[in-house]
């Protein structure tokens, strides 16, 4: 019994090593919630599988002392689990967009009045020359995007998505960016 133990324990260390080692070398999952859900599953398991081994190998417990224990260990574990996730805070999410003219050339948009929202919540954004980066509210994907030219009456309006971010997008005057017409 003293080696299935031993071999429970490392087993669990290895698989748990593992899965954590593949998520925090590919930066990109651990922005998603669920593959966080699943790391910090993992660590608080860890200690309760750890503590079970250890109860098992040296006492012998009868049935009260077993329930106690188990009950203790998943108490720690759900504990742990729950401590982890409230404490996780979701990433920012931002997206920069370049924006362009019909002719491919930039678009300054230093004079445009610019409004984006999404799910009736307006939206940060920070424009330099033809860059303009958007932060996305939590739980919001896509964004709708209206820009007006005071001094042209010109006013051009399309839907933004958050595609990770690393990623800059272009936005196009004609193409992705519609006039819009009274």
């Amino acid at each position: 019994m003293d080696k299935y133990n031993g071999l429970v324990k490392i087993v669990a260390i290895l698989t748990i090593l593992i899965v954590t080692v593949y998520i925090v070398l590919h930066p990109y999952i651990s922005y998603l919630q669920t593959p966080r859900i699943v790391l910090f599953f993992l660590i608080s398991m860890l200690p309760a599988i750890l503590l079970g081994s250890e109860v098992t190998n040296h006492f012998e417990l009868k049935l009260p002392a077993f329930i106690l224990t188990t009950t203790g260990a998943a108490a720690v574990f759900f504990g742990a689990l729950m401590l982890l996730v409230y404490f996780s805070k979701e990433d920012q999410k931002f997206a920069v967009y370049n924006v362009y003219n019909e002719s491919r050339s930039s678009f300054s948009l230093e004079f445009q009045n610019i409004a984006i929202e999404g799910g009736n919540v307006k939206t940060d954004y920070f424009t330099k020359q033809n860059h303009l980066l958007v932060i996305f509210p939590p739980g919001i994907d896509m964004l709708k995007m209206e820009m007006h030219n005071s001094a042209n009456n010109r006013g051009y309006n399309c839907s933004i998505s958050y595609s990770g971010n690393k990623e800059r997008d272009s936005l196009i005057i004609g193409k992705d960016l519609k006039l819009i017409t009274n």
